[in-house]
């Protein structure tokens, strides 16, 4: 967000970079630093092929499987992945307790 202001100010106005990472109280190694995204296709594409065979695993378990299998990443990214992929486990139903059916020694008699 400010390095997109110190942009839209160093366009605009003849000020130099020193003077607007000033105003902004930013470092002007912010300024110059470039964002590197990651690709994850290959953790994505990997991470629902486990998730097919395991159903009822859940991302901690299939992220040991994808370390045995050598890709090794971060928790919390296959977290993330996981859950943008929709493959969260389904909450089992419990099953409905059987009502106790009234014998005739339960039965109160008049």
């Amino acid at each position: 967000m400010r390095r997109e202001a110190a942009e839209y100010l160093k366009k605009s106005y003849l000020v130099g970079l020193r003077r607007i990472c000033g105003l902004l109280q930013m470092a002007r190694s912010t300024f110059y630093h470039k964002l590197s995204g990651r690709g994850d296709e290959a953790l994505r594409e990997a991470l629902k092929e486990t998730a097919l065979r395991r159903r009822r695993w859940g991302y901690r378990m299939l992220g040991l499987a994808l370390k045995r299998r050598g890709i090794t990443d971060n928790a919390k990214r296959i977290y993330r992945i996981y859950r943008e992929e929709g493959l969260q486990v389904r909450q089992r139903r419990k099953r409905k307790a059987a009502k106790p059916t009234p014998s005739p020694s339960n039965l109160i008699t008049l």
